[in-house]
């Protein structure tokens, strides 16, 4: 790795330690998030029976706390990079969150809310390679990669990300996420967030979400509107921002709900108090919405579980063409193509077969505009 920075650090840290995370009152039954199951149309998939059943999502963080009643029915393969322990545990918190958002059961009848995730009957892997104070090396983050590629995951879930480099040659995360798109597993990665006192404006894309076939995501609250901190993108990318992206690649693809998210939480401080459930607010949360939705779309569609990079761009294109504009046409730096819309890409992969011409792109196909 030479002398330049190591250092990847989880994209929603900062936003949790400015106060973010609060803690979260129990005895509800009510869907906790509700309203951003309903916003990526995850509501309308289960009502045909998805649940994300037979795909397996890989999750790169802090750890997982798996004695949380959110993962009573899972079983998680587990490998810790950081120090090498042999049971999964989480020191930080944001995997659990993250892992939560993504496959968490329904907590119904719990002292806490009731966090199911989006895809509740997919399978959960787990690798911890990001330490509890939210930074991790580079090559510990390629090395839970790689494990990933090995485990056979279909969906790569990574709420992770540091600034990208100039020349990107070398850069060990990246390359161990084009070998996992190699593989045809759909890589879903956080757009990333802005510092605090800062808007996202002021930031831009978080690699690896930078990397071409990678969907990177951004955040929007509960009224659809872009999250302040979320980073910007667009279609241009490499040194000097000279290279040209085309569809459907640029970037972010999707945004989904991040702010004021509830999730499972590992026993530990949230805001002032300890809890088992939190809330929080940053790409990192949006990410697993998204992650969450391509199980369920893997689940429709097995045909395209861990293909090749073909099936990987088949998702991003139903994803590009369905998107909830939100006022614009085309591509938003921010929002991406739009709001993911999970039942109306179901649709759009039902109507649509893999293109396997090699074209590297989508031209010809005229985007949706705003309604």
């Amino acid at each position: 790795m030479g002398s330049r920075a190591r250092l990847v650090f989880l994209v929603a840290v900062a936003m949790a330690l400015a106060g973010c995370a609060q803690l979260v009152p129990g005895g509800d039954d009510r869907l906790a998030n509700g309203w951003a199951h309903e916003m990526v149309q995850a509501d309308a998939l289960r009502d045909e029976g998805l649940t994300g059943e037979g795909v397996t999502i890989g999750i790169v963080d802090t750890g997982v706390h798996v004695d949380h009643p959110a993962f009573a029915d899972h079983q998680v393969p587990w490998l810790d990079v950081v120090n090498d322990r042999p049971e999964p545990y989480d020191d930080g918190g944001h995997g659990t969150h993250v892992s939560g958002l993504a496959v968490a059961q329904e907590t119904r009848g719990f002292a806490g809310p009731n966090v199911m995730g989006i895809a509740p009957g997919a399978d959960l892997v787990h690798a911890k390679a990001i330490r509890g104070d939210g930074g991790g090396d580079g090559p510990d983050v390629a090395e839970a990669i790689d494990w990933m590629v090995e485990q056979r995951v279909d969906v790569l879930v990574l709420s992770l990300g540091q600034q990208p480099r100039l020349l990107p040659i070398g850069d060990a995360v990246e390359d161990a996420v084009n070998d996992a798109l190699d593989e045809g597993i759909v890589v879903v990665a956080a757009a990333g967030n802005a510092r605090d006192g800062d808007t996202g404006r002021d930031c831009n894309l978080s690699s690896p979400a930078t990397v071409p076939l990678v969907i990177a995501v951004g955040a929007v609250d509960d009224e659809g509107e872009i999250a302040r901190f979320s980073c910007t993108g667009g279609d241009r990318h490499g040194p000097l921002g000279v290279q040209q992206r085309g569809d459907p690649n640029k970037k972010p693809e999707v945004s989904a709900p991040g702010v004021g998210l509830v999730g499972a939480w590992p026993e530990r401080v949230c805001g002032n108090q300890v809890s088992e459930y939190c809330v929080l607010s940053g790409t990192s949360q949006a990410t697993p919405i998204v992650g969450g939705i391509v199980a369920l779309l893997l689940e429709a569609n097995p045909e395209l579980k861990s293909g090749d990079r073909a099936t990987v761009e088949h998702v991003k294109e139903a994803f590009m063409m369905t998107a909830k504009k939100q006022g614009f046409d085309g591509h938003h730096d921010r929002y991406g193509y739009g709001i993911v819309q999970g039942a109306d890409a179901l649709t759009w992969l039902e109507q649509h077969e893999v293109n396997r011409d090699g074209g590297g792109g989508l031209p010809s196909l005229p985007l949706p505009s705003a309604s």
